[in-house]
């Protein structure tokens, strides 16, 4: 098989299905030799090629949704930015965590911008952050859900992001979420 000048093969000198897994030593193939962009999409990756005992702790991480469009409450009382309605099967790996990614900002350094978390119908929040950045910044948030007097039954469920300010005129941003699942 031919290769560059510094022995590596291009993409088309492997013919599909050429490489079995059986063939690859464990662990050959870590996240440092493979280079950006080299799977796309998760229609590259056979089904169940990957199995949650060959992850780190069995730990398997989802993405539920993602969106980044512009969204904002203003004044002091809770508004919904996000919203988003997931089943949870007894049937399919039930989840342990959601974890958020979210790119905030607020109208102004005088002002503190809260987003908070909640399910379904609750009143109190599960998790909230706060940011007084004028320009966007990235923070995470995370809830358990699989557990203990936070679990989430099996079912449909309805997940929020609501933001508020903390002036009556102040307005709270959110662009980017990312919603993940996290399984054990």
């Amino acid at each position: 098989m031919a290769t560059d000048m510094l022995g590596q093969i291009s993409a088309h000198q492997i013919n599909d299905n050429a490489i079995e897994s059986r063939h690859i030593k464990e662990q050959a193939i870590i996240t440092s030799k493979i280079a950006d962009n080299a799977v796309i999409g998760s229609s590259k990756i056979a089904a169940s090629s990957i199995t949650a005992g060959q992850l780190s702790d069995g730990v398997k991480i989802v993405r539920l949704s993602a969106s980044s469009i512009e969204d904002t409450v203003i004044g002091t009382a809770e508004g919904v930015l996000k919203s988003m309605e997931f089943g949870i099967r007894a049937d399919v790996a039930l989840p342990d965590k959601i974890k958020f990614v979210i790119e905030v900002k607020s109208s102004a350094t005088t002002e503190t911008a809260t987003y908070l978390i909640y399910f379904d119908e609750e009143t109190t929040a599960r998790a909230s952050v706060t940011s007084t950045s004028t320009t966007y910044e990235v923070l995470t948030i995370s809830t358990d859900v699989g557990t203990g007097p936070q679990a989430l039954a099996t079912g449909k469920h309805c997940l929020f992001i609501k933001g508020k300010s903390s002036a009556t005129a102040g307005i709270a941003y959110n662009k980017l979420c990312e919603i993940w699942q996290v399984q054990r």
